[in-house]
């Protein structure tokens, strides 16, 4: 949520920042606020600070912000994709069953007892699916 506020005679800075910060506390969403003005919209920016709630003089600073955040979500969910099955684990093989060819290779790197699972010089079977 993006809150702007330009101050005019009757707007009171102070009561509306404490609202939009009681308001910010509550939500599950970042809420980011533009209080423009000089030296008095001051005492509305302390009350944002005090309530952690990220606070700009102009508003395109705050995009920049919320460009941020977007772009982060978006790397996040690209992190969380799980690469596609390469052709050695095709249909109709169980986990595990494709490292047939690796393990002869292997099993000798660990004849010296290095504490590996399922016992001296074998390499560990994956867990069953």
């Amino acid at each position: 949520m993006l809150a702007v506020l330009t101050p005019q005679a009757m707007t009171e800075p102070v009561a509306v920042a404490e609202q939009v910060a009681s308001i910010a506390k509550k939500s599950h969403k970042p809420v980011l606020v533009v209080w423009m003005g000089g030296a008095q919209i001051e005492p509305a920016r302390q009350v944002f600070r005090e309530a952690v709630v990220p606070n700009y003089r102009t508003p395109d600073t705050a995009v920049e912000c919320i460009a941020s955040i977007v772009a982060h979500y978006e790397n996040q969910q690209l992190l969380l994709q799980a690469p596609p099955r390469s052709r050695t684990h095709s249909a109709g093989r169980g986990r595990g069953e494709g490292d047939h060819r690796a393990r002869p290779r292997l099993e000798p790197n660990f004849a010296d007892h290095r504490g590996v699972e399922g016992g001296p010089g074998r390499l560990p079977h994956p867990d069953p699916a």
